[in-house]
């Protein structure tokens, strides 16, 4: 139950499958497959999170991933999604 609005578990598990789908096998997550952007591994992350697989393989593999991308505040890019994350 999120926020009180039932959600079929179908669903749940729909979602993480469509999120893991987009996990690259070294680490991170791309938009609409396998990528390794910060800024929607960030996403991928907080969004397996907030499913309850908090200590998932993949979401350990995109933290590790996460770990070696070098924060530049100010230089985004462009891309400023990266630190809503």
């Amino acid at each position: 139950n999120n926020a009180e609005i039932p959600v079929p578990q179908k669903t749940i598990d729909n979602a993480v499958k469509y999120i893991k789908s987009c996990a690259h096998p070294k680490g991170g997550f791309g938009y609409t497959g396998p990528a390794q952007g910060p800024h929607t591994t960030a996403a991928g992350i907080l969004s397996l999170q907030l499913l309850g697989h908090y200590n998932d393989p993949t979401v350990i593999k995109a933290l590790e991933f996460m770990s070696k991308v070098p924060v530049t505040w100010g230089k985004s890019g462009g891309v400023t999604y990266f630190y809503y994350f």
